[in-house]
């Protein structure tokens, strides 16, 4: 009967360390798992930010890109009027003044020139930008 007895408060003592076991394995994956959702929540915050940051020099890149292009379009409505006014005078006006307009015109048409690179540039990094958020 005692052998018994003992036998039994072993089995409940070796059923008590397993539950023991069970209950501190179960702690440690929750940590772990808690642990999972915090580094989780931290790279999808970081990624947010990255994605931001893209999207406000995507934002700042159009800006530009709008600015030059009304820049080009006042430069061409200039060079038009410009032209207006030198097709209109080579009749009228001595030649010196034919060829101050001609060399404004000409002036307007490097600027405008100039101005067509600079909003092909800022398309190509637009185009890089829209290419890096595609990441």
């Amino acid at each position: 009967e005692n052998q018994r007895l003992h036998g039994a408060i072993h089995t409940a003592m070796e059923e008590g360390r397993r539950r023991d076991d069970l209950v501190l394995k179960n702690k440690e994956l929750e940590s772990a798992r808690h642990f999972d959702k915090v580094n989780s929540t931290n790279k999808l915050r970081q990624q947010w930010h990255e994605h931001l940051l893209i999207m406000q020099g995507m934002e700042n890149e159009v800006k530009k890109r709008e600015l030059k292009l009304s820049e080009k379009q006042n430069l061409a409505e200039e060079l038009e009027r410009a032209n207006v006014v030198i097709n209109s005078q080579k009749r009228s006006l001595d030649m010196q003044y034919v060829k101050q307009l001609e060399e404004k015109n000409q002036r307007l048409q490097r600027v405008l020139d100039d101005r067509n690179a600079q909003i092909k540039q800022l398309t190509r990094k637009l185009a890089h930008f829209r290419g890096a958020e595609a990441l």
